[in-house]
């Protein structure tokens, strides 16, 4: 029974990864600014939190290895300072709302730290559901289109309805790729994670990781410059890791190193096909990725005015409530509140996942994020091979650029769960890769 329990669990926290793009759920409440409805207001249940609900009941008790046990802490201290800072929230109702999103990603995130769930296979999963998103992408960047669908949580995008993200060039509006995601932009957060996961699985020698061309190519029609950037520094510190200490392990045997350096040949040949792959898709859309990189263009002139207008009335939303945030999931609230009669478009959270967390947690926040770095830090000391290293830390400076540029990492239920997955990947890896050395 014990036996039959874990691989069904297994079985569907695999299916979880898999499914994770996708945005099917239950929208149980739709609330409004100024009669508006926002999307920072639609209250809902995810179908994947639900599986993620079910996964912890059949895992029953987490099992971690001793190195890991500390990362579990500051994700208690999050929660208690979610639960106490709902108390103090100006909206209580987007307070829990949050709460039940952040409670599912932890859960997903001890799911994946235990020591009954294989890095690589957990791996795998994540980029092989990337495929079907990526090709969706690819429709929606070449026919300017993109079909809603309510089972699949698809929205209807069309390149000349105003409103959609949209790469203006001085010949078209060029619709960018969404996948199955609510914006481009997070669509490029999980490519740009799951470019840097798929590159680590082909050096392994995993098939998963083959679809590596694929990810890195749709990564360009996303027209996520946030995703570009943690994709290029996290693929450039994994090549660099992996050409300082490029021999391996002392103890293997001949054949080991034999299978080894067929790894390598095969990581490498993929690669290059990976880089072909990007070079052409640039070569393809060179006029929109320009105007992408022009910040003087008219939609760029527009995107760095509203983010910088953003930052100036930070403070104000801060001072609301310093000790205990405003609120999980009331940033936007607190922004109503504090200018009312504004656009409901106005009403955005500041883009940038760190600081939007300390403002909804304020002080509380900011112990649990010292926290957390404390004890990643010290797990960072402790790694003793350079296989680890690059394991854990290509992902984790994709994440904090992530982080630093956008907000959904933290405002959203598919941007949380996307940090859950990165993080304990990155994270349960370094803890099989040391076992497999020793």
């Amino acid at each position: 029974m014990r036996f039959s329990r874990t691989l069904l669990s297994n079985s569907l926290v695999l299916l979880i990864l898999f499914l994770l793009p996708f945005q099917t759920r239950w929208i149980f409440n739709e609330m409004t600014i100024a009669g508006q409805p926002w999307e920072y207001g639609r209250l809902s249940l995810y179908a994947v939190e639900a599986m993620i609900m079910a996964a912890s009941v059949l895992r029953g008790t987490i099992r971690l290895d001793a190195k890991i046990e500390p990362f579990i802490k500051p994700t208690i201290l999050l929660l208690g300072a979610l639960f106490l800072g709902a108390s103090f929230s100006q909206n209580i109702t987007l307070a829990f709302s949050a709460i039940l999103h952040a409670s599912a990603a932890v859960a997903l995130f001890a799911i994946l730290l235990d020591q009954r769930t294989n890095a690589k296979a957990a791996a795998s999963a994540f980029v092989l559901g990337l495929i079907v998103p990526a090709a969706l992408a690819w429709y929606q960047v070449v026919t300017g289109t993109s079909p809603s669908s309510t089972i699949l949580g698809l929205a209807s995008h069309d390149a000349a309805t105003l409103g959609a993200s949209v790469v203006e060039t001085a010949l078209s509006r060029v619709l960018r790729g969404y996948g199955t995601l609510p914006h481009p932009n997070i669509f490029g957060g999980y490519l740009a994670i799951g470019t840097i996961v798929a590159a680590w699985l082909a050096a392994n020698g995993r098939r998963a990781g083959y679809v590596l061309p694929v990810l890195a190519a749709t990564l360009v029609v996303t027209f996520s410059r946030s995703a570009w950037l943690a994709a290029i520094v996290g693929l450039a510190l994994a090549a660099a890791l992996a050409h300082k200490f490029p021999s391996p392990s002392k103890g293997e045997g001949r054949g080991e190193v034999r299978a080894v350096s067929g790894r390598r040949q095969s990581g490498t040949a993929v690669a290059f096909v990976s880089l072909l792959a990007v070079i052409l898709t640039v070569a393809t859309f060179r006029a929109p990725i320009f105007t992408r990189l022009d910040a003087t263009s008219r939609l760029e002139e527009k995107s760095v005015s509203e983010r910088t207008s953003e930052y100036q009335i930070y403070p104000d939303v801060v001072r609301q409530n310093a000790f205990t945030g405003v609120g999980a999931g009331n940033y936007t609230f607190a922004l109503a509140t504090l200018y009312p009669g504004k656009d409901v478009w106005f009403y955005q959270p500041l883009h940038n996942a760190i600081l939007l967390f300390l403002a909804e947690t304020g002080i509380l926040g900011l112990l649990v994020v010292a926290r957390f770095a404390q004890v990643l830090v010290g797990f960072l000391r402790n790694k003793r091979s350079s296989f680890n290293r690059v394991a854990v830390l290509p992902v984790l400076a994709a994440v904090l650029i992530l982080a630093l540029i956008d907000h959904y990492l933290w405002s959203l239920w598919p941007g949380m769960s996307l940090a859950a997955v990165a993080l304990a990947i990155a994270i349960k890896s370094s803890i099989d890769n040391a076992a497999d050395e020793r």
